[in-house]
């Protein structure tokens, strides 16, 4: 099985009490009805890394169950490294 098949699977059948797809959809940053279009349409067709990753940490399932831990550990390799950068007072560069 496919891990986006995977995934909608336990979005439809397999959430931990407390949580049901609106709550979650708003918990990941996205509107109400997001998940429940990914589960019962297939709009998207795949989630972006960022929002599995968000639903790994918010229920806790085991990311390698569902198929994605590998995809989600190239996807954090992607994220941007952030740089301190020096700071100058733009009057006194402009000669000012």
């Amino acid at each position: 099985m496919h891990s986006q098949e995977k995934l909608r699977k336990f979005l439809k059948d397999g959430l931990p009490e407390g949580w049901n797809l609106s709550r979650l959809s708003k918990h990941i940053g996205k509107n109400h009805a997001y998940l429940q279009q990914f589960v019962s349409r297939n709009i998207p067709k795949e989630l972006d890394s960022r929002d599995i990753q968000r639903i790994v940490e918010a229920t806790g399932v085991d990311e390698v169950a569902l198929g994605v831990a590998a995809r989600l550990t190239v996807a954090s390799r992607m994220v941007p490294r952030l740089r301190e950068v020096s700071e100058y007072d733009a009057l006194a560069a402009a000669g000012g």
